[in-house]
């Protein structure tokens, strides 16, 4: 009884664990991707004039990457 048990728990862990990794792998690229986006949005707003159209423009697209990178990242990390 104790053996079957084992060899089940053992396949139910092995089973599992690629899919746990794949979607950490997952979630880590995402987060990266997201981040590396994020900084790159915000190192071109930097270089903007204080009161420019264009600095409007990437602050505002900043704020929709950061709401769709949280639902990207809730959805590939949960």
């Amino acid at each position: 009884m104790f053996k079957t048990l084992s060899v089940v728990a053992i396949m139910f862990i092995m089973v599992n664990l690629p899919a746990k990794a794949q979607q950490s792998n997952e979630c880590s690229r995402t987060v990266q991707r997201c981040n590396h986006q994020i900084q790159g949005i915000s190192d071109a707003i930097s270089k903007q004039n204080e009161n420019s159209e264009t600095k409007d423009q990437l602050l505002e697209l900043l704020q929709e990457k950061k709401m769709r990178c949280a639902e990207y990242i809730q959805n590939a990390c949960s």
